[in-house]
């Protein structure tokens, strides 16, 4: 290992952002669109349930905003 090397990678787990994304879908808002639309490309090491539920997680925020 040397200076600048990674020490450590922190990344949350599939039930987390599962949750996060259940929980965004009912109170998330514009600010929050960026961070959705990177599960709903897809991450690896994530199951395609996170996609699907970023997907309707920025429908339903969409559906909020233009209100």
């Amino acid at each position: 290992m040397k200076q600048g090397d990674d020490l450590a990678d922190i990344a949350p787990d599939k039930e987390h952002v599962w949750e996060g994304l259940r929980a965004l879908y009912t109170i998330g808002d514009s600010a929050d669109v960026e961070d959705i639309q990177r599960y709903m490309r897809g991450v690896p090491g994530m199951p395609e349930k996170i996609q699907q539920q970023a997907r309707l997680t920025l429908q339903a925020i969409h559906s909020r905003t233009k209100q």
